[in-house]
């Protein structure tokens, strides 16, 4: 976590600290929209006596994160999908991203806007492009080169298999409730604004966030749009609503699935279920910590 902080001298009654800027490395190119750390912005106004010294219990300080906040719990992990010919297709990989290339944040976003999008879109590839965010290769599973079939599941070892992303050493201290293998990633986010490329995710067949399923050459069998659990519009099953392009938000958490309640990705049980829930209760909803979004 990292947060800088600057005082300015407003007059002798007033007093602002301020925190400014932040530029590690990593904001200069931010690879796949993440972010390393937890980022956080903030002021506070007090008062200061004639000496210039701050009036005891004015002093308040308030932050607010300038990153969004992305896991994924899923379980009963299909062997094979379906593509769009109904031919069952063995699978290689699943990834969970979006579709706009980002190549770093401003900071800080509007303190005190509660629609915080501060997320650079790359200037450098103007052809929009999906962006994974979280990976998962089923090579890793343990029985990936068993005679799988289609209706099977994939199995991992100490049932659950962690996100590409994710740092090497880390682990869930509980694992998730689940009797099939689990598939766990999380990551930060650069937030931005969907509404300022609505058409250009919809048109080219993307929701704001989504779930790809590949073949094991790497090649796209079966796209999933996520939709949030957040919308209670008439036009849900449309690509281009709210349903499916919101925003990513700063302090922002988009779950999909829990640990407490992986969400089930078998096909059967159909791809409408497929949805994000968006919250910025991080502690009480989720009781996670920044320990979970850790990467290598």
């Amino acid at each position: 976590m990292a947060i800088i902080v600057e005082r300015v001298r407003m007059s002798w009654k007033q007093n602002i600290l301020r925190i400014w800027k932040y530029t590690p490395p990593e904001l200069n190119e931010v690879p796949q929209n993440h972010i390393d750390e937890e980022i956080f912005a903030g002021h506070v106004q007090t008062v200061v006596n004639a000496f210039g010294l701050f009036e005891e219990g004015t002093v308040k300080l308030t932050l607010t994160r300038q990153v969004a906040g992305l896991m994924a719990c899923l379980n009963c992990v299909p062997a094979y999908v379906q593509d769009d010919n109904k031919d069952n297709i063995k699978v290689g990989k699943i990834t969970i991203g979006t579709y706009l290339p980002l190549e770093g944040i401003k900071f800080p976003a509007d303190l005190l806007d509660d629609k915080n999008y501060n997320g650079i879109v790359s200037t450098s590839n103007s052809n929009f492009q999906f962006v994974p965010l979280l990976t998962f290769d089923m090579e890793k599973a343990s029985n990936y080169s068993s005679g799988l079939k289609p209706g099977d599941y994939y199995t991992f070892a100490s049932n659950i298999l962690y996100a590409d992303e994710m740092k090497a050493s880390f682990s869930l201290s509980e694992s998730p409730e689940s009797k099939t293998g689990v598939l766990f990633g999380s990551c930060f986010l650069c937030p931005f604004n969907n509404g300022s490329h609505h058409s250009k995710f919809a048109d080219n067949g993307y929701a704001t966030l989504n779930i790809i399923y590949y073949d094991v050459n790497d090649n796209e069998i079966k796209r999933v749009h996520l939709k949030t659990s957040n919308y209670s519009g008439d036009d849900d099953k449309a690509l281009n609503s709210d349903a499916y392009q919101y925003d990513i938000l700063c302090n922002q958490f988009y779950s999909i699935g829990t640990v407490e309640e992986p969400m089930n990705i078998n096909p059967k049980s159909g791809y409408d279920t497929y949805t994000v829930r968006i919250d910025n209760d991080w502690t009480y909803v989720h009781d996670i910590t920044s320990d979970i979004f850790q990467k290598n």
